[in-house]
């Protein structure tokens, strides 16, 4: 049973540069023995920058995908796009994350996957480069097996889900397979390794607990910037301790 601790996910790092190169989903063609890092930010946010912090002091290279309809975190918030200017300085990459079930066919797909690359082109100052599908029902995606779509890399292609090994801590457990057992076997000559920022912490807790955590502090957060707003403008906010309305 893994701990989904910080100081696991860097010994795991550590484990895979023995045996792999990590590359991106833009760089790795012609490549071998390698291992391509991806991180959903869903369904919380979680600490993405202490996980792109460990893997930049190790010289690795991520992709984090954020979403712009999440129920859980705005992608335009102040917070978010700091993180996102965060992870870029770190030399990250950043994607779409992209709920292909709110939609029904593979028009209607394609011209909201080509509205939100619009947005993040805009936000960003450069096109993303790649997209991950968000829970995705095997139906509703299975005719995008193609490895691109306007002009960015498709991860649940053919290649990337069929032709190399793939694991996920989907749902803060480790799906299919364990990473840390599929790096110290090398079972797979190349492969794509899902982690979610959400069930990563300093220390062990159930994944109940860490989503419970993440949206208590992004509230918190939330709560106190209303409060410091209200405050500027010389408005008290009734029900607030008096020592706290300043």
């Amino acid at each position: 049973m893994s701990k989904f601790t910080f100081e696991e996910f860097k010994n795991l790092l550590l484990q895979a540069k023995n045996f792999y190169s990590f590359k991106t989903f833009e760089n790795y063609k012609n490549s071998e023995s390698f291992i391509i890092m991806r991180h959903d930010i869903c369904p919380g946010v979680g600490n993405p920058l202490k996980l792109a912090t460990i893997e930049s002091e190790l010289s690795i290279q991520a992709t984090f995908f954020f979403s712009l309809d999440s129920n859980f975190y705005n992608f335009f918030s102040e917070n978010i796009q700091s993180i996102v200017k965060q992870l870029r300085s770190l030399n990250h990459k950043i994607g779409i994350h992209f709920d292909v079930n709110k939609y029904h066919s593979e028009e209607e797909i394609m011209f909201n996957l080509s509205h939100q690359k619009e947005i993040f082109s805009n936000i960003l100052g450069n096109a993303p480069s790649s997209f991950s599908f968000h829970n995705p029902v095997k139906d509703s995606i299975s005719f995008f097996n193609k490895e691109s779509y306007l002009g960015m890399c498709n991860t649940y292609s053919n290649y990337f889900m069929n032709e190399i090994g793939y694991c996920s801590d989907s749902n803060g457990l480790w799906r299919y397979e364990s990473a840390f057992d599929l790096v110290k076997n090398k079972k797979y000559k190349n492969l794509q390794i899902l982690i979610h920022p959400i069930w990563w912490a300093e220390n062990v807790k159930t994944p109940y607990d860490k989503v419970s955590k993440d949206l208590d502090e992004n509230s918190a957060k939330i709560l106190e910037k209303w409060v410091k707003n209200r405050n500027k403008r010389g408005r008290k906010v009734e029900g607030l301790a008096e020592g706290n309305n300043k």
